[in-house]
């Protein structure tokens, strides 16, 4: 979106590029630099396992921005186990991008109960996330924000 000069009166928000990401996109986040977004989606954890839309899989999806353009491309969805995600945040460097769970799913061990998931960012020509692991917390967590 480009938005709209507030000084100027005949000025109108505009659409100025668009793109699909994963299924069910809760939460959105800007790197500090503006050159990448990412989505938190939750496809289909939410449903019950009998369900034929079912899915372990919560996901990431990346994209990279042009600032100067507003043009956006999808890099990759990047699925991770858990049910209900919805915020996620890149740190302040742009380094690391962190994403909360609400619940992991039955059977689920520590490693994908609820909690933040943190990916690493990897920068350059062809950015990507690599997952680093699981920071457990209570059932609920629903955005993450850093401050420092």
């Amino acid at each position: 979106m480009r938005l709209a000069d507030p000084a100027a009166s005949t000025d109108r928000h505009e659409v100025v590029a668009a793109i699909e990401s994963d299924l069910s996109a809760e939460g959105i986040a800007v790197s500090p630099d503006g050159r990448l977004v990412a989505t938190v989606n939750m496809r289909g954890t939410a449903l019950p396992p009998q369900s034929a839309r079912f899915q372990r899989e919560a996901s990431i999806s990346l994209m990279r921005l042009d600032p100067a353009t507003g043009g956006i491309a999808k890099i990759a969805d990047y699925p991770f186990e858990g049910s209900l995600p919805e915020g996620g945040t890149f740190d302040r460097t742009g380094d690391h991008f962190l994403a909360t769970v609400f619940q992991g799913h039955d059977g689920a061990g520590p490693e994908a109960g609820a909690g933040l998931e943190m990916f690493r960012v990897v920068k350059g020509d062809r950015p990507a996330l690599e997952r680093i692991g699981r920071i457990p917390l209570p059932h609920g967590a629903h955005h993450v924000d850093l401050a420092g």
